[in-house]
């Protein structure tokens, strides 16, 4: 299962996510599930990053990816966390046996 933990800021501003697993709907390079999350989550970090140019503490590994961003810089970077925990919100819907959300 793919756990996604999204991250708040005082007042509740997303500050970041840590997602990781790997969903086991399929076999390794046929798993659409694992594929949509991974895409959804570089896409996150790399918007945030490279487009928004804010620096964020990020860490990857195998079936694993986190990103937050330094103190301050939380409302700089709400629209692309906030469309990417909606985002996987809609997923869950759609598998709820291979994906969970949670703010923490």
């Amino acid at each position: 299962m793919i756990s996604a933990d999204f991250f708040a800021a005082d007042g509740g501003v997303l500050s970041g996510f840590r997602v990781s697993g790997h969903s086991g709907y399929s076999e390794e390079g046929k798993d659409i599930v694992c594929a949509a999350v991974s895409a959804m989550a570089y896409l996150t970090a790399n918007t945030i990053t490279e487009v928004i140019g804010v620096n964020a503490d990020i860490k990857t590994d195998d079936g694993f990816l986190s990103l937050k961003v330094n103190p301050g810089d939380e409302n700089k970077c709400e629209i692309p966390l906030k469309g990417f925990y909606l985002q996987m919100k809609e997923l869950v819907k759609q598998y709820p046996d291979y994906i969970r959300v949670r703010e923490v």
